[in-house]
This record gives C-alpha cells, structure tokens and sequence, in this order.
C-alpha cells in the first residue's frame, strides 16, 4: 500500500515537471511563431519512439550517459526536426529529464490544441460511418463546442448499433448496447 501512495506520489511529481516543461516549449515555440513546426516535430519523434525499442531504451536508459544521447538525438533527428525541438531534447537529456519525454509531448499536445481550439474525440461505431456521417457528426460537435473535433473512428461489432463518442474523459454513450443495458436494469429495479 505504502508502495502505491509511493508511486502515485512520483507520477504526480513527474506531470507537474512536465507540465512546467511542456509551457516552457509551448510558449517559447508561440514566440518564435513555429507552434505548428514543433507540433509536427513532435509527432515524428513519438513515431520514431514506438517503432523503434532501441531509441527508446537509451532515452529511458539511466546508465547512458547525457552527452551520448544527445550525440544519438542530433545523428537521428537533425535533418528531420526544427533546431529547436532538437535543442529541447538536449535540455531535457541535459536535465536528465529525457525519460519524460512523453508527458511533456502529452502535456504540449494539450497547450496546442487549446490554443488552436482542436477537440480530440474518438468515435467509437458498430457499423463504418460513411463520410457524409461523419461530416455531420463533426459539424453537429463543432457547432455546439465551437472548437474543432479531431476524429479517429474505431469500430466495435458489440456495440449492436449506435455509437458512443469519447470526448476527454466523457463518454457519450448513445450504443444500441447502453439502451438495452439501462432498459434491463430499470426493469430489474421495478421487480
């Protein structure tokens, strides 16, 4: 038990400093006017860290040593990547914060997509949506947050109809299952 509060304690620590970090690189981005840069930068550095378990485990590595992954950073990402985001790895390797690498993308994420009012949901469907439901879905979201949704679309056969939309942490549950649900436990309840 005493473990858990141990570890729920450092993982709160670590989104605080990423929190700090990610504002620190939100806003020195927003000055030099390259939010959208960084943004995509960001984007191919996740890539290059799911496909590849050796890049991963020398940034996750604490016997490497700082100035070596800065060298493998700057030999894997110089061409591809902003000097600035480039730098902004080096700092983190410099601080020995580069194991936070993705709570600071997460938490920059955030920043961007308030910033340029982005609503990331994932819409969840038993069927595939055709484009032109898709295109309402999205307007009718649009319309009633005045921010623009950024969709994914899974599909779940055990859903029987419907859809359910996860905006955030809120689930919006309007699935043929969820309805048989509710009717079962309120005929349960008039038992």
């Amino acid at each position: 038990m005493i473990e858990r509060i141990h570890k729920r304690k450092v993982k709160m620590k670590n989104i605080r400093v990423a929190k700090r970090y990610a504002l620190a690189m939100f806003n020195s981005a927003k000055e030099m006017n390259i939010l959208d840069t960084v943004r995509t930068d960001i984007a191919l550095i996740e890539k290059y860290m799911h496909v590849s378990h050796e890049f991963r485990a020398v940034m996750h590595s604490p016997i490497i040593q700082a100035w070596r992954k800065k060298g493998i950073l700057k030999e894997l990402l110089e061409k591809d990547v902003h000097g600035f985001t480039l730098s902004f790895m080096e700092l983190l390797c410099d601080k020995g914060r580069e194991d936070l690498h993705t709570e600071i993308f997460n938490q920059f994420t955030e920043l961007y997509n308030v910033h340029n009012r982005l609503l990331p949901i994932v819409v969840t469907s038993a069927v595939a949506l055709t484009d032109s439901a898709k295109a309402t879905l999205e307007n009718n979201i649009q319309t009633k947050t005045a921010m623009k949704p950024i969709a994914s679309y899974k599909i779940d056969s055990d859903l029987k109809g419907g859809l359910t939309v996860l905006v955030g942490d809120t689930l919006l549950d309007n699935s043929v299952r969820s309805q048989l649900d509710r009717l079962y436990h309120s005929l349960q309840s008039g038992l």
